[in-house]
């Protein structure tokens, strides 16, 4: 049976929220609201917490969390990539490609342990390779209305002459987990490969970026929580 790694990626550099991911909502810390969310996961998981941080470590320590291996410092900048750091660490933990992979990211507040759990089933099923979470774009806002400039030229995003009424559902990524095949993703770099499923995410929820996100997420009741 495939083996479930829990990937909680944790540096302790974010700028525009100084050490958002151990920010205590509701009394609990971000971090370890994902440590519990991964550890509660079905399947053979081993939890993963990608940091450059002994302090986010020792705060796990209470929670169970024994690995003291932190994440290299060209892996901790604010330019690295998300993809890098879990590419090292699937190698670093002896990952094999018919294994599978979860991003569980601290800075998602809501709730996501059922969309999760029907996700796993549905790659374990082998009906999909990966799954993620999405919220729907209001009209106004649809890619066919877009527009983005290059230089001195603006180009549109969507398709010309469609009326509203005929534009398709369109989706953001909402954060609140991303699943995948080992394999796929030490293939093409990405937790988005193969045949893809979106679980639309319950509301309410944020993704901390900002200060202004923490005011919202406090606002999130805990029973609306993982």
């Amino acid at each position: 049976m495939s083996r479930l790694f829990a990937i909680i990626p944790a540096r302790s550099g974010s700028v525009s929220v100084p050490d958002k991911n151990i920010l205590p909502i509701g009394g609990i810390p971000l971090l370890v609201r994902a440590y519990r969310v991964a550890c509660s996961l079905p399947l053979d998981v081993r939890v993963v917490v990608s940091t450059d941080s002994f302090r986010y470590l020792e705060l796990l320590s209470e929670e169970g969390y024994a690995d003291p291996a932190l994440r290299p410092a060209d892996l901790s900048t604010s330019g690295a990539l998300v993809i890098d750091a879990i590419l090292y660490e699937l190698a670093r933990v002896g990952a094999l490609d018919d294994d599978l992979i979860v991003l569980i990211e601290p800075s998602f507040v809501g709730r996501r342990s059922t969309n999760l759990r029907q996700a796993i089933e549905l790659v374990c099923c082998k009906e999909v390779d990966s799954c993620f979470g999405v919220y729907p774009v209001p009209a106004a806002f649809h890619h066919a209305k877009q527009f983005v400039r290059d230089g001195e030229q603006v180009q549109c995003v969507g398709p010309a002459n469609i009326n509203r009424q005929q534009l398709p559902q369109a989706y953001v990524r909402s954060g609140e987990f991303y699943l995948s095949r080992v394999a796929l993703v030490r293939s093409e770099r990405s937790l988005l490969g193969g045949r893809l499923a979106m679980f639309e995410t319950a509301q309410p929820f944020v993704n901390i970026d900002h200060a202004a996100d923490v005011e919202r997420a406090v606002q999130i009741p805990n029973d609306a929580q993982d």
